[in-house]
């Protein structure tokens, strides 16, 4: 994005991101429930609409994020499955330290502590959009017969070609950062 849209964009984000506070005690928390080591500093990393996220560093350890989501915890539930089949499977994928849930004025929020991944984040790669195709149809091809859940039968099915068509059948695909990259 570029100019006028970029600058609205980061506007929606900051005003989107600003909803969402919680305490640094609570991340905190969060991860001291899970690593053993102390937390040194906790930054917020203003990206996304999804999640409320933090880059948290370690005493002496690489830094870890917390994602929090103010919604439940069931997307975070598909993710751990998915990120745990593809660690077994030797694909890169952030380790998953433990996934925590609470309520807040009757509000379901869970909160999901993982590791970093070396390398660049998908979203800063300049791959055109057959690339992208092409990656989204092998990956759906192969979570196709292993999918536990609507949400990835959903990707299985949305990304890779009919059996009548060469195309994929969406015209669109999942957009936005990952907050994996190793710093």
């Amino acid at each position: 994005m570029v100019g006028r849209v970029a600058e609205e964009y980061d506007q929606h984000l900051a005003s989107l991101q600003a909803s969402w506070a919680t305490p640094q005690t609570v991340v905190a928390e969060s991860v001291a429930e899970f690593v053993d080591t102390p937390v040194v500093n906790i930054s917020r990393v203003v990206q996304g609409e999804q999640n409320e996220v933090y880059d948290v560093a370690l005493e002496g350890a690489q830094s870890l994020i917390v994602r929090i989501s103010h919604r439940g915890a069931e997307a975070f539930e598909r993710e751990v499955w998915v990120l745990g089949e593809c660690a077994a499977r030797g694909i890169q994928a952030p380790r998953v330290h433990g996934l925590r849930r609470w309520e807040v004025d009757g509000v379901q929020v869970a909160a999901i502590v993982m590791g970093k991944v070396q390398g660049a984040r998908l979203c800063d790669l300049d791959c055109d959009e057959a690339d992208v195709r092409r990656v989204l149809g092998e990956v759906g091809a192969w979570l196709r017969p292993r999918a536990k859940s609507a949400s990835i039968a959903w990707i299985a099915t949305r990304f890779v070609p009919s059996r009548t068509s060469s195309r994929p059948r969406s015209r669109t695909w999942p957009r936005g950062p990952s907050f994996f990259r190793a710093t």
